[in-house]
């Protein structure tokens, strides 16, 4: 997290002076304000040297002028080797930045790298419920990268419930970050809410609907997507049934199984309750949704090395009446013009 500063090597001493009193000015107030810095920051470099790193951590917390509380220190505690079975030392400092967030009324905030690094190191050190408690501090500055790291640490295999993912969802919604927002909901089950919120919030596209799937194949979201679809007037809001055979067919054929299965035993209802089958659903397919011949191969195929060859019988009848009725069409139109 903190790559984009300037890293220190731990062996050699650590003077932030120049960046705060020049040395030369000739005014007694701030040459003997210096004097009490250096006298600081020698303090803490001896600490550093004895190994004293909680003692250590705690003096560059409490160093006046924040002169301490930079990416380079942070830097400095991150570097030292770690023994197995104690606190680093990097969590040390970290947890001394938190302790001392606020002094005399006045809070300390640290750099969005820096508060990054130290729920890092909460989550990795201590676990969940330290870096909840962390992130509640108010010297922690939050972004999209904080977010990011939250949603990568999440390890769930289906619905979140390690609480990461609920976390970088606050995030997001500060900074308006919609997609990253409906993604963190459909990592939590929520589907109801990612369409609700793509409604009100997000204003998406069928675009917007279909990466959220990409990225969240589950056979629950897909009905609901299908049901949203169904119901609603507006063309941007959910996705085809044929749509959602072509996403699930190249990112998860095992939730596409599952879908044709609950598709085929049950059907789908929309608001009015009236029942759609697969038939129906596929009658419904337009050239937006991408599907091919040979992707309908493949589907069947699929449904057949599934034990499901009566799926793979509708939808084979399906797409051969459909190509029947259109041929008949054209006929039609055909004797019209002549």
């Amino acid at each position: 997290a903190l790559n984009d500063y300037e890293r220190l090597d731990s062996s050699r001493k650590y003077d932030p002076l120049q960046q705060h009193i020049s040395t030369d000015d000739d005014d007694p107030l701030k040459k003997k304000e210096s004097e009490k810095l250096v006298t600081f920051i020698e303090h803490f470099n001896d600490l550093f040297d004895f190994a004293q790193y909680e003692a250590a951590a705690i003096h560059a917390a409490t160093s006046p002028m924040a002169i301490l509380r930079t990416p380079q220190a942070m830097q400095k505690f991150k570097e030292v080797e770690i023994f197995e079975g104690s606190k680093s030392p990097l969590f040390l400092y970290c947890e001394a930045l938190m302790t001392t967030s606020v002094v005399d009324s006045e809070t300390f905030k640290l750099l969005p790298s820096m508060s990054l690094e130290c729920i890092s190191c909460a989550l990795k050190e201590s676990g969940i419920n330290l870096a909840i408690h962390w992130l509640n501090q108010p010297c922690i500055v939050s972004s999209i990268p904080l977010a990011n790291f939250l949603v990568d640490s999440c390890q769930c295999v289906r619905n979140c419930c390690c609480k990461c993912q609920a976390l970088a969802e606050g995030i997001y919604r500060k900074f308006e970050a919609h997609q990253q927002v409906a993604n963190t909901l459909a990592r939590q089950g929520k589907y109801r809410a990612v369409i609700e919120y793509g409604r009100t919030n997000g204003g998406f596209k069928i675009a917007d609907y279909k990466a959220i799937l990409e990225s969240n194949p589950t056979i629950f979201y897909a009905i609901m997507l299908l049901q949203s679809n169904l119901n609603s007037r507006r063309t941007e809001c959910g996705i085809s049934f044929c749509c959602i055979i072509n996403i699930l067919l190249t990112n998860n054929e095992e939730v596409l199984i599952s879908f044709l299965e609950q598709i085929a035993s049950t059907g789908v209802y929309d608001s009015k309750r009236i029942k759609h089958s697969i038939s129906d659903l596929i009658f419904q397919e337009k050239s937006s949704d991408k599907m091919t011949t040979e992707k309908w191969k493949r589907v069947m195929d699929l449904c057949c090395s599934n034990d499901r060859s009566e799926i793979a019988m509708e939808i084979l009848s399906t797409l051969l009446v459909r190509q029947a009725l259109n041929h008949a069409s054209i006929s039609s139109s055909m004797d019209y013009i002549s």
